[in-house]
């Protein structure tokens, strides 16, 4: 049988019954059937189909020629499609953009066949059937590059459950550029763009063309000083046969301090200078950091020896409003550890990766902030980075050393588990839009009766809870005493 997409009626108590059940209430939609007669039934008789049943009348108006690709029996997704979406998925094109290249493609909106909402349909139970099953396509992966390549290294580690809590790889490349250029290591922990909240942990350094070259990678779960010293070891164990680095260039954090202590005793630790400086303004508080943020920044960074700059600092802590504050104070007492003075004679290429990508961020902000002023700016500013982005990927053309991760399938039998969703120290909280706050504030329970949908300013007992308070004033015996005299 055929009948009409308007038929029968929206089954109201099974809404009713999801709604009590669920918390969240679902959005509003207007009503898409009203009882239309109009079907037709057909079968099958003596190897003919013949039409047992016909209704012709609607009792709505009828789709114009205009709106009929949007009719759910003119849509679908054809398997050709299927496969494009799936390709422009792992080359990283956005929905938005495949949807703007079917399109073209097919000549206008109308003529695709589907509608924006179907692909992101299946886009999203193609995640939903992957899902579970990242940390094992993971390990699919490394298993695979280590059959192309028997030079490369991974490591991977479980908890009791089976859940995936760390792991750390380095290709051929990687490992060789360390035998030349390993000499000074910058050690970045401060990356976590993924959805399980796990920290990404490079090791990188500078070639002698001065570009930036990663010697490997890791991923953890947590940031203890156990971990840390995991990742160390296992880091000089993937680089056999070669010496500790000379220098390591980390955050300031006391769980590296303690990892890089214990696996790299006679390797010189410093701290970042670039994140220390970002600091200032946190520590120091908007009217200090204003008034001796560059004072501070050329005593650091101009001094030539240790004592010009402890001469240069104290002076300024005497005869200024900072001599009382703690971190200050703090940063002073591993002065060696972060000040460029101290560590003139060692080499230390591996910091100009920080401090150019703190140059970057810097006239980054400020054209994104000169460019939002008016339309016409942000979109030559947008051109414009297409073509600087296409012009500095072509200074290298090497290979990128981490591809992208296959989407297939993973194997029917997955041993490893994803990790859970991560809060890292420092995280902070996520805000929350309008429509959440509204959510979860209807979703509160009155204080009078218990129910919910409805506060106690609305609660239907309410009036019944004033009539038996005591203090309530007996509105009987109020007189309207303005108006008579008036």
């Amino acid at each position: 049988m055929f009948a009409c997409s308007k038929e029968g009626k929206t089954n109201v108590s099974y809404r009713n019954k999801r709604a009590a059940v669920t918390e969240t209430k679902e959005r509003k939609r207007g009503e898409t059937r009203c009882n239309c007669p109009a079907r037709m039934s057909v079968r099958k008789k003596n190897e003919t189909w013949v039409v047992k049943h016909f209704v012709e009348k609607h009792n709505h108006p009828l789709a114009t020629p205009r709106k009929v690709h949007l009719l759910r029996s003119h849509r679908g997704v054809s398997a050709t499609k299927r496969a494009l979406v799936q390709e422009y998925t792992e080359a990283n094109i956005p929905t938005c953009k495949q949807i703007r290249l079917f399109e073209i493609d097919s000549g206008g909106p109308s003529m695709m066949g589907c509608l924006e909402k179907d692909i992101r349909n299946k886009e999203a139970a193609r995640k939903a059937e992957l899902s579970g099953h990242d940390a094992q396509t993971l390990i699919h992966q490394f298993e695979m590059e280590k059959e192309k390549n028997e030079n490369f290294y991974y490591v991977y580690e479980t908890d009791e459950d089976g859940v995936f809590t760390r792991c750390f790889w380095a290709d051929s490349e990687s490992r060789n550029s360390y035998a030349v250029f390993g000499n000074a290591v910058v050690f970045d922990t401060t990356y976590n763009t993924n959805n399980y909240g796990m920290v990404f942990a490079p090791f990188v350094g500078v070639n002698h063309h001065r570009q930036t070259t990663v010697f490997g990678c890791a991923l953890l779960s947590d940031e203890k000083a156990e971990s840390f010293v995991w990742l160390f070891s296992t880091f000089i164990k993937a680089m056999v046969d070669q010496p500790h680095p000379q220098v390591i260039i980390t955050d300031q954090d006391a769980a590296i301090s303690i990892g890089v202590a214990e696996v790299f005793p006679k390797t010189m630790h410093r701290f970042c200078i670039w994140h220390i400086l970002n600091k200032f303004s946190e520590k120091l508080g908007p009217v200090l950091h204003k008034l001796h943020y560059h004072t501070l920044s050329g005593i650091i960074n101009d001094s030539e020896t240790p004592n010009e700059f402890e001469c240069k600092w104290n002076s300024l802590m005497r005869d200024s409003q900072l001599n009382g504050n703690g971190w200050l104070a703090k940063m002073y007492e591993i002065r060696h550890r972060w000040v460029p003075a101290y560590v003139r004679g060692v080499f230390a290429a591996g910091e100009s990766l920080q401090g150019r990508r703190g140059a970057l961020m810097k006239i980054t902000r400020e054209l994104i902030d000169d460019a939002s002023l008016t339309e016409a700016r942000s979109k030559f500013l947008m051109e414009k980075l297409k073509v600087l982005k296409w012009e500095v990927c072509q200074i290298d053309d090497k290979e990128c050393m981490s591809k992208q991760i296959s989407k297939s399938k993973g194997q029917k039998t997955f041993l490893v588990c994803d990790p859970e969703p991560i809060r890292m120290k420092g995280c902070g909280k996520r805000l929350k839009s309008s429509k959440e706050k509204a959510i979860s504030q209807s979703a509160r329970s009155c204080s009078l009766c218990g129910h919910r949908g409805h506060d106690k300013r609305k609660c239907p007992s309410h009036s019944n809870h004033f009539e038996d308070d005591p203090y309530r004033p007996d509105m009987s015996k109020v007189t309207n005493s303005s108006c008579s005299d008036i």
